[in-house]
């Protein structure tokens, strides 16, 4: 039964020795025969290299120059597979370019692959059996012999895949120890929180006990300020109701007076028995009206002058006090700023160049990253123009085919089209899209960086090999009771980290352990590993002193209580201080440690400086965590931009095609369009050249981010190297700023105290002094009004006394009616004292209430404070007790809290982050469980890929042993099979050969050395046709073989009918039993055929 598909011709063109060669070939068994050196070699390379064979060394050549014959430019290969009638065509030009075609039509090698394949024909040179490796074989270990079985059944995939599974595993575990360890750092810092959170509840209840009192002290004393002010309020009503009663009485007076003033004018009536007299009288009468009002207005005035002589007194009493005050004030004013301006501003550190690099390190991403889309672009456009151009090529191969369209494809053509608009729209909100989530990834990589930059300040904490493996016990749990380093058991506040650093130094890194005990089984495996050495703490054994000291560092680093004695061990009595100058005043009495982290020995001894990296090494390590993730980030998006952009071209070089149809659709008649076709064409053409530019161009854009990248690594290095220079001095000026701003902030506030206070006592004095001043100008408005009514009286009273003279002499009864008049004078004066003395009343009550108008303004102003202050404290609650006992509330909890305060800072937000690293722990621990779970699972898929490992092993072997046997039963030679020596563990077993001949057992190594390797051939054979091929190339494979051993092999190749063989030989019983039998020759350095013998089957 001939094969199924069988090479009938070898063409070969400039291919190695041969310039033009066309061998023919027929099933079954064909001999290339010639002397060494002659060229029947280069025919089986042809064959591989037209399969599509990579390696250079595997056709034997060093360069592709050596695969073209001297003279030719081009080397091409060409099989004939008869029985499917089908046509393999490789070219390889000088410059390393290759062009593959399958039955006459250009393809590429994947192609060549996918239909070789149905055949079991591949590149991997399983076609070619060498002389060597049948040599090979016979010599081989059992062990060896055995890999070519797991070779067959795959088991580099199994044990790939087991690997990648054990990866997983592995990183799965790393997560678990990560997570662990964030769980148990989480814990160490829950308890410190858990501190900190009853600190910050016994400080809120304190200030809000603090509020509550105070804000009860001023509702307390805004009650009182209110009873005040309407107790002035009632006495001023109780005053005012005294005045009115004086005034109504007042006006009782003036009625009388007024009656009196009419009697009189009747007796006038009476002594005006003349015209004379009446008129004398008259003037006396109206003298005396006019000299009474006088005097009333005279002392009226006085009276008001009085007043406002006593009020500007008081106004001026007020005016002094006040402006004592004031000038106390801005001498505190003055004090204050001088304090401040001798403050003066801290000096910056020099950033220009820092600046200056960081500009240079973001121009160079962005060129980076401008060269990496344009090389992405270029890709995109290059793969878009490849398919544009194998549509267009399709196109117009269908345009030339036919020339009618369809109106129902069209429509579906144009349908499709609004679709494909609509799918670039979304595309292009996309690329949009992740091009912004580069952008902002690009943004916090280089924000990482500088934070990373500033964190490292000395190098990388030297590991020592001792510490890794006890961690990879303790992660183990191998051995019991390793609770960890120091340095993994300890939090603190990272403004303390230079002193911890300092005061534990490299007890740091010294391993807390349960006991005695636990120490020296981890010695014990340190020194069988040859691991190195370790320093043990041992918890139970341990001795050591209680620290008393407040002061000292240990009070404020956190840990577990069960670990103390390891901390007081390695901390000891060091003492925080904040200086070198407050630790040298310690030197001989007790061991400091500076912030900076000098270290004062009692003895003396100072150590300083700067070595950084244990301390500092868990924030270095999670900054470079972050920046690992967000490189993946950006490194996942690049590629789903690189992704989007070539469904962008496959989606525009669809469109493309689809327009290209529907053009072609649209023009009617049965002719070709030759213009479009031509249009098309050129095209192609234009694209094709297209095509190579870009191939041209994309490996110098790929150099020249290889320049970049290295230009900015070089930059990022000294970058570095500047930020570390600089973290020093920042600290420095940080700490300072912190500093001055404190004190500055201080005095601010009381400047802008003492300024707002004196601000409203100087409004208030200007108050006062306009006030004053009216005053004033109506006491001078009023003395002389009193100096002109004094003037004016004296001339009434002088023309008075001549005008009663005048009267007198007119007689008696005119005396009596003077008596009269006088009773009536007298009884005016009396009434006219009685007024006065009223009015003075008046003036006193008025006086009076002008005080306790005073005193209502000024509780007022006192109310409107405390309401202020009452405003400024805010919401609390009114709490019961007396002021005394209220006021001793206060006292007592500001004196808590500056104690709390003093203990060191008070974290108000403890109680939140306290719940909320509750709840992250929570999380983390549930984390935890489901990577254990991810673990069983991925244990379970391990154990799977095992089973199936040895099921496809014993599958593989099985059917070796069965063709090996059935091999055997061709030849009359006895009886072989296949044997492993460790059949329950396969991959650790040897693979051997058992001969039975003649009723004997006998081993490969019993044979002669041609039967040796006619067995090892068959054992190649049966490998080979686990997988069969219709063709094999077997390369001066006879030469071992005697004449016995030859013949047995022919009947071996002509047994197996549906194979054909091709034989670079030199044997003459193969020869002799050939189907066809080509010669080989040189001449002159050139490869030919000198005879071609085909006898057929």
């Amino acid at each position: 039964m001939p094969p199924e598909i069988f090479i009938s011709e070898v063409s070969l063109r400039g291919f190695k020795s041969f310039k033009k060669a066309d061998v023919k070939l027929l099933p079954g068994i064909n001999v290339l025969a010639g002397p060494n050196g002659s060229g029947k070699s280069n025919i089986c390379d042809g064959i591989r290299f037209a399969l599509g064979e990579k390696s250079l060394k595997s056709l034997r050549a060093r360069k592709v120059n050596d695969l073209i014959n001297h003279g030719s430019r081009v080397a091409g290969v060409t099989l004939i597979l008869d029985g499917k009638k089908a046509e393999i065509k490789r070219m390889i030009r000088t410059d390393g370019k290759i062009k593959y075609s399958l039955n006459g039509k250009k393809v590429r090698l994947h192609e060549i692959k996918e239909y070789l394949r149905k055949y079991n024909l591949d590149d991997s040179g399983r076609i070619v059996i060498a002389q060597g490796e049948v040599e090979k074989i016979s010599s081989l270990s059992g062990k060896a012999r055995r890999q070519y079985i797991d070779e067959i059944a795959g088991i580099g995939e199994y044990e790939r895949k087991k690997a990648e599974a054990l990866k997983e595993l592995e990183i799965v575990q790393r997560r678990i120890d990560e997570a662990n360890l964030i769980l148990g750092e989480k814990i160490n810092y829950l308890k410190q929180l858990e501190k900190e959170k009853e600190k910050a509840e016994v400080y809120k209840k304190n200030k809000e006990l603090a509020t509550n009192a105070r804000g009860t002290l001023i509702l307390m004393e805004i009650e009182k300020t209110t009873k005040d002010i309407e107790r002035q309020k009632n006495k001023k009503t109780v005053l005012e109701q005294q005045k009115k009663q004086i005034e109504e009485n007042i006006a009782k007076i003036e009625e009388e007076i007024k009656k009196i003033y009419n009697e009189k004018e009747l007796l006038g009536r009476e002594l005006s028995a003349k015209k004379e007299r009446e008129l004398a009288f008259e003037k006396i009468e109206a003298l005396k009206r006019e000299i009474a009002v006088f005097e009333e207005k005279i002392s009226a005035e006085r009276r008001n002058l009085i007043r406002n002589t006593e009020q500007v007194k008081e106004i001026e009493e007020e005016i002094e006090k006040r402006k004592g005050r004031t000038k106390e004030l801005q001498n505190e004013i003055r004090k204050c700023r001088a304090e401040l301006q001798k403050i003066g501003d801290v000096a910056g550190v020099d950033e220009t160049k820092v600046i200056a690099l960081e500009k240079e390190v973001r121009e160079i991403e962005r060129e980076i990253a401008k060269v990496n889309e344009e090389i992405t672009k270029k890709e995109a456009q290059l793969e878009g123009n490849k398919t544009i151009v194998k549509e267009k090529i399709a196109v117009l191969k269908e345009l030339k085919g036919r020339g009618v369209a369809k109106k129902d494809e069209l429509k579906e053509i144009e349908e499709e089209l609004i679709k494909i608009e609509e799918q670039i729209r979304n595309t292009f909100i996309e690329e949009k899209r992740i091009n912004e989530q580069i952008a902002e990834l690009d943004r916090r990589m280089l924000k990482a960086r500088e934070t990373l930059a500033v964190k490292r300040a000395g190098g990388p904490q030297r590991t020592n090999p001792a510490l890794l493996f006890i961690d990879e016990l303790k992660k183990s749990n191998a051995i019991k009771g390793i609770h960890g380093k120091v340095l993994d058991l300890i939090a603190f506040d990272g403004r303390i980290a230079n002193a911890v650093e300092a005061a534990g130094g490299g007890r740091l890194l010294y391993i807390v352990v349960e006991d005695m005990d636990v120490a020296k089984k981890v010695i014990e495996r340190l020194k069988a590993a040859d691991a190195g050495r370790a320093t043990f703490i041992p918890l139970k054994e341990l001795k050591v002193s209680e620290t008393k000291d407040k002061d000292a560092i240990i009070n404020m680093i956190g840990f577990d209580e069960k670990y103390r004695k390891a901390m007081e061990y390695v901390f000891g009595d060091t003492v925080l201080v904040k200086n070198f100058d407050e630790a040298k005043k310690l030197t001989g009495k007790k061991r400091a440690v500076t912030l900076d982290g000098e270290l004062f020995e009692i003895s003396g001894v100072v150590s300083g400086g700067k070595e950084r990296g244990i301390v500092s090494a868990k924030a270095i390590e999670g900054l470079e965590k972050e920046i690992g993730e967000i490189k993946e980030e950006r490194e996942k998006n690049l590629k789903m931009l690189v992704e989007l952009r070539e469904e962008l071209s496959r989606i525009r070089a669809k469109k493309s095609a689809l327009e290209e149809r529907k053009r072609m659709l649209s023009e009617s008649g049965e002719l070709v369009d030759e213009e479009r076709v031509k249009a098309i064409e050129n095209e192609i053409a234009e694209l094709q050249k297209a095509i190579h530019d870009a191939e041209d161009e994309i490996p110098k854009l790929y150099e020249k981010m290889y320049g970049l990248q290295t230009a900015l690594t070089s930059k990022e290095r000294e970058l570095e190297s500047q930020k570390e220079m600089l973290k020093k001095q920042i600290e420095s000026v940080e700490q300072e700023k912190i500093n001055l701003a404190s004190k500055k902030s201080s005095l601010e506030v009381k400047i802008t105290g003492c300024e707002e206070e004196s601000e409203r006592i100087t409004a208030e004095i200007s108050e006062l002094e306009e006030k004053s001043k009216k005053i004033k100008d109506a006491i001078e408005k009023e003395e002389s009004e009193i100096k002109l009514m004094e003037s004016e009286l004296k001339k009434k009273q002088e023309d008075f006394q001549k005008q009663e003279e005048e009267f007198r002499r007119h007689g008696k009864k005119v005396d009596e009616i003077m008596k009269k008049f006088s009773e009536m004078e007298e009884r005016l004066q009396n009434l006219g004292a009685e007024s006065s003395k009223s009015r003075n009343e008046i003036f006193r009550i008025e006086k009076e209430i002008g005080k306790i108008e005073v005193a209502i303004a000024s509780l007022t102003t006192r109310l409107e404070d405390l309401n202020a202050e009452k405003v400024r404290i805010g919401e609390f609650s009114k709490i019961e007790g007396t002021k005394d006992e209220l006021s001793s509330m206060v006292e007592n909890a500001e004196r808590e809290l500056k104690l709390l305060s003093e203990s060191g800072e008070v974290n108000l937000a403890a109680p939140q982050q306290y719940e909320k690293l509750n709840a992250e722990i929570g999380e983390v621990a549930s984390k935890i469980d489901k990577l254990k779970d991810e673990k069983e699972g991925i244990i379970s898929v391990i154990n799977e890929i095992d089973m199936r490992k040895k099921e496809a092993f014993f599958e593989a072997y099985n059917k070796v042993n069965e063709n090996f046997k059935t091999l055997f039963s061709k030849l009359d030679i006895g009886k072989g099979h296949l044997y492993l020596d460790k059949p329950d563990d396969p991959f650790n077993s040897g693979l051997y050969i058992k001969i039975i001949h003649n009723d004997r057992e006998l081993s490969l190594n019993a044979l002669s050395g041609g039967e040796k390797a006619l067995v090892s051939l068959m054992f190649i054979f049966a490998m080979q046709f686990v997988k069969p091929t219709p063709f094999y190339i077997l390369d001066e494979v006879d030469a071992p073989l005697d004449k016995l051993n030859s013949q047995r092999l022919v009947e071996l190749l002509r047994s197996l009918k549906d194979v054909q063989f091709i034989l670079a030989s030199h044997n003459d019983i193969v020869l002799s039993n050939a189907n066809a039998v080509i010669g080989v020759s040189r001449v002159g350095g050139e490869s030919k055929l000198v005879e071609l013998k085909l006898r057929g089957g």
